[in-house]
């Protein structure tokens, strides 16, 4: 248990947590481009991404040892995520953009593992633009 509390915490949230940390430095970041970066580390890492999203599945039994680390990550992610003063267009809700990113990244991933070769960063980029659309999000990505 504590092994892979270890792999988890060291190995895969370490780098989301660095660039997380370099958002709440900025004055006014964009969302996206925390989201671009993730998806640049999470591009060069596919082992890494692939232990880490079956875990999640296999964790979803209060049984798994890694149960509650996953629950309690999810809480957390939001939360520092909505602690950062993002630049955003007038009258979006923060809160539910964050949530819906985080959502259609864990699948985006899903997706991607299943078919190798792919570049991860052209898939989001097409993601971006259902989640943040232009015009209103124009200056804003």
């Amino acid at each position: 248990e504590g092994l892979l509390k270890l792999a988890l915490t060291e190995e895969y949230d370490r780098v989301t947590e660095s660039i997380n940390t370099a958002m709440i430095a900025q004055e006014r970041p964009l969302i996206a481009d925390m989201w671009r970066q993730v998806v640049a580390v999470n591009n060069k890492r596919p082992a890494l991404v692939h232990m880490f999203s079956t875990l999640s599945a296999e964790a979803l039994d209060p049984a798994h040892p890694a149960h509650d680390y996953f629950a309690d990550r999810e809480r957390r992610t939001v939360t520092m995520a909505l602690n950062i003063n993002w630049a955003v267009p007038e009258g979006v809700n923060v809160e539910h953009v964050l949530q819906a990113g985080f959502s259609m990244m864990d699948g985006l991933q899903l997706r991607w593992l299943r078919a190798p070769g792919q570049d991860l960063n052209a898939m989001w980029a097409d993601c971006e633009d259902v989640l943040m659309p232009l015009p209103l999000w124009d200056g804003y990505r």
